[in-house]
């Protein structure tokens, strides 16, 4: 078996990284939010290449699956972290957009209201006149 540990650093620090996107998600921190996806981008070719240095030393009849077992609970705790981001970021979406319609609804009201009373001349200079 492989020795893993430069994967098990870099899933570590995904984590650490995804737990920070949740908090973004939370706080509504926008570019906190892009600024951990483009770490975890930066992550993911890194672990793109050590996989690929895996394949290249390790038996193909084994495959890809032959890895360290001490890695699945740490991969089963990144899956739920990404649900849970997952479902945060869903949650203030649906919240984003149905204020979205709210201020919607206030601006065709208004709208409607300033057509509704016409627009009145500019009664202060009329009545100098």
């Amino acid at each position: 078996m492989l020795n893993h540990s430069g994967l098990t650093s870099l899933l570590t620090e995904w984590r650490r990284l995804t737990e920070e996107e949740g908090q973004a998600i939370r706080n509504g921190n926008w570019t906190g939010l892009a600024d951990q996806q483009a770490g975890k981008a930066q992550l993911q070719t890194e672990i793109s290449r050590l996989q690929g240095l895996f394949a290249t030393v390790s038996d193909p009849a084994i495959g890809s699956s032959h890895l360290d077992p001490g890695l699945e609970p740490l991969v089963r705790e990144l899956l739920a972290l990404e649900a849970r981001n997952r479902d945060l970021l869903a949650a203030r979406r649906l919240d984003h957009q149905a204020e979205s319609r709210g201020l919607a609804k206030t601006t065709r009201d208004l709208t409607n209201m300033r057509r509704a009373y016409g627009r009145s001349p500019n009664l202060h200079w009329q009545s100098y006149s």
